[in-house]
């Protein structure tokens, strides 16, 4: 989850003429965790607006995903993962072309799998090999979540 603080607020809201809107200069994350960076689009009075959530956790981003409605489409996702994540030591933003939730029919526990472009993958969870993995269900995919 996203920590913000009162003194970074920009009251923007009451300009637009929307007090229930809030803008915020940062935000943190308090935790070291992987965050989806979502493009989103919607229609707005027939024109095509585009805009970026930013989801820090898996269930909520699924959340996003079901909740889709004539109008809004997802345009890109981004999985944002920490160096214990992804190997690198370092912060990476890659492309994300498919979320499974997978099984692991040696203890029957439950793991996320985040499929990368380019065909690397990253396990959330204590498994580190696919092989052990049984995709229980197919949660996000490029090919038919995205308005192409």
């Amino acid at each position: 989850m996203f920590l913000t603080y009162r003194e970074t607020e920009m009251p923007m809201g009451r300009l637009f003429s929307d007090a229930n809107v809030q803008h915020w200069r940062f935000a943190e994350l308090p935790v070291c965790c992987h965050w989806f960076f979502v493009g989103v689009g919607y229609d707005q009075d027939g024109e095509g607006i585009s805009s970026t959530l930013l989801i820090t956790s898996t269930p909520e981003f699924e959340r996003i995903l079901t909740a889709r409605r004539e109008g809004v489409w997802v345009e890109g996702v981004m999985l944002v993962s920490p160096g214990h994540m992804n190997g690198s030591g370092r912060w990476k933003m890659e492309r994300l072309e498919e979320l499974r939730e997978s099984i692991d029919d040696r203890d029957g526990f439950q793991h996320y799998v985040y499929v990368l472009e380019g065909g690397h993958s990253y396990i959330e969870g204590v498994c580190s090999d696919l092989s052990k993995l049984r995709t229980d269900r197919v949660v996000f995919s490029f090919a038919e979540h995205l308005r192409r």
